[in-house]
């Protein structure tokens, strides 16, 4: 859908096109002098044509007065064309139109001409044509000075402001009907297509240039500049796929503002300039709803466009996907100067792709940092789901946020598509770091169709251009994306301990190994049991063994988010009163964060003390480990 429209396509030419006169007109200007003079010569035609019961004034064959009163006939049978003598003598004398007026008097209204009395409406004569005297000699007066005042030939628009390839109409009236006839100077930077039956030319821009068309009818001459440019740039729409509900408003718009930018193409020089806000749908509808975004493309020697840059959101369901690797990137995580490439990966035909990265500016220049995507040689399908932070000074709270904006919109499946052309460059971030800023980000990638794509972080300098480098593919990338624990706790038994990080997962290889485990996703299934004859409470707490950590819980689905602890502060994730003999299911799902100390645990314990009795038998604890988890 093209959106877009020229402003304004006609206008004052010596303002909107200077120089709109060349001198390859001139010759051609002063040729048509002499026809242009004529038109002072030029007289309208004027008759009376007689039929039963009527006398018909005409003026340049159009009916301008009609004298019906067949009293008044009857008593000054010549009166019509007393009238037109009058006027014959009028125009004979080069007499103003404009100044024909009417003034009323006891006798009837006069239509004045030239200073005298042209001819006096009286009341009769109006009662037969169902008016009054007074509105009957206005619109007499008034079809007068219309036809009288017209032309031989005219030209509407005036001068023609024609895009290059477009077409306009210059409608072509004036007194004269006869065929039209088309001269260009110079041939070849318009098309000029004479169309009879709608009495005008039709003018299409085939070359950037300027000139002067003249159309001629029964000997008249009408000249019409013209001026051919190049349209400043053109707009185009583009669809957008979004999954589960969809980013969060603030990244959709970041995204929709995207695609609308690299909708717009102007030509070499033009600049682009958004006109307006615009808002985003509350919800996406079955079909789809449109975003426009106005837009103006502005340049010296183009025509100016205005219009909408249209992204449709459309909802597509394509079921989330586990990852089958880790890319991490927080080597170094204090960046001391401009490193260049920080880490480059590669996703695969139907690869998810986990990637977390985390640095820290230690630099008093600032830095760039971007995060590109570049594609293979086919045409690609690529889901994003974006976890990325808004940079900030504190190391905890950055990592913090990344995991919080990720997990939710990871669990629910709720990215967005891109489509992406061969070779084609997309850009996910550009920021600019001051010292001591931090720069920490969750995202999910699933290359839905296509070859390959390859992601790269850069730290530069603030003016280096954006674009991929080529560099070897980083090796800190982990098959183990994910680790499932499951747990029981008795009361009355030993407490329970779940550990995050105390193991790290390795490459392929079993190099590099990921000590603390950052961006594995947890998955706990933990089960509570009571197996006394005493009421308790079992308390689920989460512990920063490690050091200053912060935690994002999903437990049994609800979002729980810690502040800073510092060991040995402890956090409550949840309490769960337990009858005797009852069991409750709790699943738990975190993810170490970056920026924060890891390993930590989750300790179990229950909130009262368990009174043995004698003829109890021991209780214990069982935990199952999954995945090298012990």
């Amino acid at each position: 859908m093209n959106s877009s429209k020229f402003f304004p396509l006609t206008r004052s030419l010596p303002h909107a096109c200077p120089g709109v006169f060349p001198r390859i007109a001139l010759a051609f200007l002063l040729g048509t002098m002499a026809t242009l003079n004529a038109h002072a010569a030029w007289q309208p035609t004027i008759e009376v044509v007689r039929t039963p019961g009527a006398a018909v004034l005409k003026i340049n064959n159009r009916p301008a007065l009609r004298f019906d009163n067949a009293a008044l006939l009857n008593a000054v049978p010549d009166r019509p064309e007393t009238v037109a003598n009058r006027l014959q003598y009028l125009v004979n004398n080069r007499f103003n139109p404009a100044w024909i007026s009417v003034k009323d008097t006891p006798q009837g209204a006069i239509i004045i001409a030239g200073g005298g009395a042209l001819l006096t409406v009286t009341d009769a004569e109006a009662k037969t044509k169902k008016m009054s005297r007074q509105t009957l000699a206005n619109t007499w007066a008034k079809t007068l000075k219309e036809l009288l005042s017209q032309p031989p030939v005219s030209a509407s628009p005036s001068q023609a402001a024609l895009p290059l390839g477009e077409t306009r109409p210059v409608q072509i009236g004036g007194a004269l009907a006869g065929p039209i006839n088309v001269r260009l100077q110079p041939e070849g930077v318009v098309r000029a297509t004479v169309d009879p039956s709608g009495r005008k030319v039709l003018l299409q821009g085939v070359s950037v240039g300027s000139g002067v068309m003249a159309v001629e009818v029964d000997g008249e001459t009408v000249t019409v500049p013209f001026v051919v440019k190049k349209a400043a740039g053109r707009v185009e729409s583009a669809t957008l796929a979004v999954t589960g509900s969809g980013p969060e408003r603030l990244t959709l718009r970041g995204i929709v503002k995207e695609m609308a930018l690299r909708n717009i193409k102007p030509e070499p020089g033009a600049v682009v300039k958004w006109d307006g806000d615009f808002q985003l749908p509350k919800s996406i509808p079955p079909g789809g709803a449109v975003v426009s975004l106005p837009v103006r493309i502005e340049g010296e020697n183009y025509f100016p466009v205005r219009g909408h840059s249209q992204v449709r959101l459309v909802k597509e369901a394509v079921g989330r996907t586990e990852p089958n690797l880790l890319f991490y990137s927080n080597d170094p995580e204090m960046l001391r100067k401009y490193y260049g490439v920080l880490y480059t990966g590669q996703i695969r035909a139907n690869q998810a792709v986990r990637f977390l990265y985390h640095h820290q500016s230690a630099m008093d220049s600032p830095i760039r940092f971007s995060l590109q995507l570049k594609n293979g040689d086919a045409p690609a399908r690529l889901q994003i789901i974006d976890g990325a932070a808004n940079p900030q000074v504190d190391t905890y709270q950055i990592g913090h946020r990344a995991a919080a904006k990720f997990f939710p919109t990871w669990l629910n499946d709720s990215g967005y598509i891109r489509n992406m052309e061969p070779g084609e460059t997309l850009t996910l971030l550009n920021q600019t770091l001051a010292k001591d800023v931090t720069s920490s980000g969750i995202y999910h990638f699933v290359l839905l169709s296509g070859s390959n794509v390859t992601l790269q972080l850069r730290a530069d300098p603030p003016d280096t251009p954006l674009g991929i480098r080529q560099a070897n593919l980083n090796p800190e990338f982990y098959p183990t994306t994910r680790k499932k624990i499951q747990e029981t706790y008795s009361v009355g038994g030993r407490w329970s301990f779940i550990s995050f990080g105390r193991e790290p997962v390795k490459t392929p290889t079993s190099t590099h190994p990921l000590l603390g485990n950052y961006g594995v996703v947890y998955d706990v299934s933990l089960k509570l049991e009571n197996p006394t004859g005493q009421k308790n409470t079992a308390d689920v707490i989460f512990d920063p063994s490690a050091g200053i950590a912060r935690g994002v819980f999903l437990v049994n689905g609800q979002m729980i988010e810690t502040s800073h602890l510092r060991p040995p502060q402890e956090f409550t994730l949840g309490s769960y009163p337990l009858e005797p003999g009852e069991q409750k299911e709790i699943r738990i799902i975190t993810m170490p964060l970056a920026g924060s100390n890891y390993p930590a645990r989750i300790t179990v314990r229950p909130r009262q003390a368990v009174v043995r009795q004698p003829t109890d038998s021991a209780v214990a604890t069982t935990k199952t480990p999954v995945e090298g988890e012990k």
